[in-house]
């Protein structure tokens, strides 16, 4: 069955390609939005924070300590400082993101998902304290992809067993109905009798094969019949031709 077999192939093929693409599109379209969340959450922090840290209440250097501390304590930000209009950092909290993470590097560096940064000035009064600095985590957003694309690859591979099984079976039922087919055909041609015909749960292309074998079935038949009338033809001159070269007997 290399025609069919090279059909399988095609389609698989084909199949194969959309499903990869889907794939693609799919982390591509996660990894768009993830950017634009992380960048809206570093941009909201940094509002709001800068805004409470500008407020006539939070005059006190150990109360915007403490504000700032408590944003970076809830462990969604990788960077929080404060830094004076001369350079000078007032505050600064910065760490590696959140521990125990098991996407690879090289998913990280292919995704490029970067942390999202945003800054604010802070103000008290007409008095400007500095510059502040939120960075968003980045490392949630790439476990969360990382988790999203093996949850698709499996489904990818799951899919493709699929199909191969149905392929594999698809091709032996093929290949035994058309054995089938073609055997009960050469036995009635075989045992000279009617044409058998073909079953219509088998495919087309066995019905085409039927019809063949009548076709041939009918030339073998007129072939034999002329064959014949040559061959009574041939018999009956022969016949004729020593009738007439035998000698006649002399009558008296």
């Amino acid at each position: 069955m290399p025609l069919l077999r090279h059909l399988l192939i095609s389609v698989t093929l084909v199949l194969l390609c959309i499903l990869v693409g889907n794939v693609l599109l799919s982390i591509n379209t996660t990894r768009s939005y993830m950017v634009g969340q992380m960048q809206s959450q570093s941009a909201n922090a940094a509002t709001a924070l800068a805004l409470t840290l500008s407020q006539p209440a939070s005059d006190d250097p150990a109360l915007r300590e403490l504000l700032m501390s408590a944003l970076y304590d809830s462990g969604q930000f990788r960077v929080v400082a404060l830094t004076s209009p001369d350079g000078e950092v007032l505050f600064e909290r910065r760490g590696e993101g959140v521990p125990g993470r098991s996407a690879p590097a090289w998913f990280e560096r292919l995704t490029g998902l970067v942390p999202a940064r945003a800054t604010r000035n802070v103000s008290a009064g007409w008095d400007q304290v500095g510059e502040l600095v939120v960075e968003v985590d980045s490392g949630p957003a790439t476990q969360a992809l990382w988790n999203s694309t093996l949850q698709c690859l499996l489904l990818l591979l799951v899919a493709g067993l699929l199909w191969g099984l149905f392929a594999a079976v698809l091709v032996r039922w093929v290949r035994r109905a058309l054995l089938n087919e073609v055997a009960t055909q050469l036995r009635s041609l075989e045992a000279d009798t009617e044409a058998v015909p073909a079953k219509r749960d088998v495919l087309d292309v066995s019905q085409h094969l039927a019809h063949a074998i009548n076709d041939v079935r009918e030339r073998v038949r007129a072939t034999s019949q002329e064959l014949s009338a040559r061959l009574k033809s041939s018999r009956w001159r022969s016949t004729a031709i020593r009738l007439r070269g035998r000698p006649t007997a002399n009558t008296f």
